[in-house]
């Protein structure tokens, strides 16, 4: 059984980078456990007040030089996205990821 972490970046408590940097400690307590994976979906805001992440893709791209796990999103809502573009977020993520996550 292989096990993984769901990211909650969806926060409007601090910005993305300083989120990356709080999740470090816990992403290498996770791999040294045997964890293999880390995941982060897309979020928009549902009320006033509310954060979002519109782009998993390239946060996970963000993260990739911070952890030795497998990267993935647990959701991107297809509709929203043009296809090149999301073809190009993804590209951009795979080449930010560290050789042997590739």
């Amino acid at each position: 059984m292989q096990f993984g972490l769901a990211l909650d970046l969806n926060t409007a408590r601090a910005p993305l980078n300083q989120v990356f940097d709080d999740y470090v400690p816990l992403l290498r307590r996770a791999a040294d456990q045997g964890f293999q994976s880390v995941w982060a979906g897309e979020t928009y805001p549902t009320g006033p007040g509310g954060s979002h992440l519109p782009a998993p893709l390239l946060a996970l791209a963000a993260l990739a030089p911070r952890t030795t796990l497998s990267l993935g999103t647990g959701v991107v809502l297809l509709p929203t996205y043009q296809p090149l573009r999301l073809a190009y977020d993804a590209a951009v993520g795979y080449h930010q990821a560290p050789p042997h996550l590739k």
